[in-house]
């Protein structure tokens, strides 16, 4: 009998191990399982960080189309300023021809009525007919 209690006491003691070694089995099966979650938020993290980065780029073409807009802008009124430019210069040049009409007006009115401006002070004006006058303007 005192066998049969040693054999049993054995058991006990190796079913009391079996015990703990399932234990120490199921904490290195939560362990793992911690460890796979750990892992995910990780990948999780990781996805977040790639995102921020994509969020940082589309500010910053934000940031580009807004200074293509602005340059867009300039140029419009550069255009702006060169025809306004042109016309400016058309004008001129329609006052120069408009001057150059009035001079020659002028000529033409002289050699025909013999009449000089009040500006000159002209002797020995011909006039059309071919007499010779010879008077101050005043």
């Amino acid at each position: 009998m005192l066998q049969v209690s040693y054999l049993l006491t054995r058991m006990l003691q190796v079913s009391y191990l079996l015990t703990r070694m399932l234990q120490v089995s199921y904490l290195l099966t939560r362990m793992l399982q911690v460890s796979y979650l750990l892992t995910r938020m990780l990948q999780v993290s990781y996805l977040l960080t790639r995102m921020l980065q994509v969020s940082y780029l589309l500010t910053r073409m934000l940031q580009v189309s807004y200074l293509l807009t602005r340059m867009l802008q300039v140029s419009y009124l550069l255009t702006r300023m060169l025809q306004v430019s042109y016309l400016l210069t058309r004008m001129l040049q329609v006052s120069y021809l408009l001057t150059r009409m009035l001079q020659v007006s002028y000529l033409l009115t002289r050699k025909v009525t013999g009449i000089v401006l009040a500006d000159e002070n002209v002797t020995g004006i011909v006039p059309a007919d071919g007499k010779s006058y010879r008077y101050r303007t005043f």
